[in-house]
């Protein structure tokens, strides 16, 4: 939420309720949940988890300078987190934990901006978006041991801001301040796949074949048929 929050619904929304007891934050950025784990990033308190579906919350940031934790995604043990240096800290970048959060490597090889804003995976396939106009999108395809610049086609100032990015299937959608970009063949080149909206693209909701993009200031548009077609 807006105020850093944590909310919690049993009943497919029908009614929500206040399930962030123990974190100490200034605001909440980012959510993944693996199994009985839920992962929170916070903005410069680094990163919680929960075992009881959100009723205790612990850090999991102890060998960590403070932190911004814009993204959080997972596969298998693997647990990555990008992290925003922007807020005065020392720390950004893309880190790992195989240990459910106990420790935390940095996995930067290769990056050339410590503004992670959002992170993408599929597979051994990893994406992280950047958040300072030059850097753009990279890609990792060794679970974040090296990276590499995937910006072909992204060509203004605007479309390499990157906030959010979703995966379907082999399509990969970036949300940038121009609209919907895709590519289809992992990143090699990008296209512009809608440009509908009067503000950022923040965010990507997939079930199924739909996909769901939120921004700020331009509404919510679905794409019924992997991104062909959007409608608002």
């Amino acid at each position: 939420s807006s105020g850093g929050t944590i909310y919690f619904s049993t009943d497919k929304g029908e009614n929500w309720s206040v399930n962030d007891p123990g974190i100490d934050h200034k605001g909440l950025l980012s959510l993944a949940i693996n199994g009985n784990s839920i992962f929170a990033g916070t903005w410069s308190n680094g990163i919680f988890l929960s075992t009881d579906k959100g009723y205790s919350w612990t850090q999991k940031n102890s060998d960590l300078n403070r932190i911004s934790v814009r993204s959080l995604v997972i596969n298998g043990n693997n647990i990555f987190a990008g992290l925003d240096g922007s807020n005065g800290t020392d720390s950004g970048g893309v880190i790992l934990s195989t240990n459910n959060g106990d420790t935390w490597t940095h996995k930067d090889s290769g990056l050339t901006s410590i503004h992670i804003f959002t992170l993408g995976i599929k597979d051994s396939n990893i994406f992280a978006g950047t958040h300072d106009r030059m850097s753009g999108v990279f890609l990792s395809t060794d679970y974040g041991n090296s990276w590499t610049q995937k910006n072909s086609g992204l060509n203004s100032s605007n479309s390499v801001n990157i906030f959010s990015i979703g995966i379907i299937n082999n399509n990969v959608f970036l949300g940038t301040m121009d609209g919907i970009f895709l590519s289809t063949d992992y990143g090699d080149n990008w296209i512009l796949n809608y440009s509908e909206f009067n503000g950022f693209v923040l965010s990507f909701a997939i079930s199924g074949k739909n996909i769901y993009a939120g921004s700020y200031g331009g509404g919510v548009a679905l794409s019924t048929d992997y991104g062909k077609s959007w409608t608002k």
